[in-house]
């Protein structure tokens, strides 16, 4: 999963949380990013920890698991790649987890508010 897919997920999710009302300037204000980081994840640009983890939080799962994640797509070489490969999963949440993620489903979470 890289970070264009973490991403389209917390955007699925968000938006079946608040009716499909998800503007850019909502979920950045979610994130605590600026609106032309949300236009580079869409288009590829690999998400940092920090976002990772707010995104995490936000979706209730296993913010090691997405941190991990992220971090295999940043690696700058085969052996930390592998290392964050590992981690990613040791935390694995199981696929039927991570199905509903990608699916932005159990949408029972908060409305867009604030991740501090």
């Amino acid at each position: 999963m890289d970070s264009g897919t973490i991403y389209a997920a917390f955007v699925a999710r968000a938006a079946k949380l608040n009716d499909g009302n998800t503007t850019t300037y909502r979920l950045a204000k979610v994130l605590g990013a600026e609106r032309a980081n949300l236009y580079h994840w869409q288009c590829g640009r690999p998400l940092s920890a920090k976002y990772a983890l707010k995104i995490a939080v936000y979706c209730g799962i296993d913010p090691r698991y997405l941190v991990a994640l992220t971090e295999v797509e940043r690696a700058p070489d085969d052996q930390t790649r592998a290392f964050w490969q590992s981690v990613a999963d040791d935390f694995h949440p199981g696929d039927a987890v991570v199905r509903r993620f990608l699916a932005g489903d159990d949408a029972s979470g908060p409305r867009l508010v604030s991740v501090q």
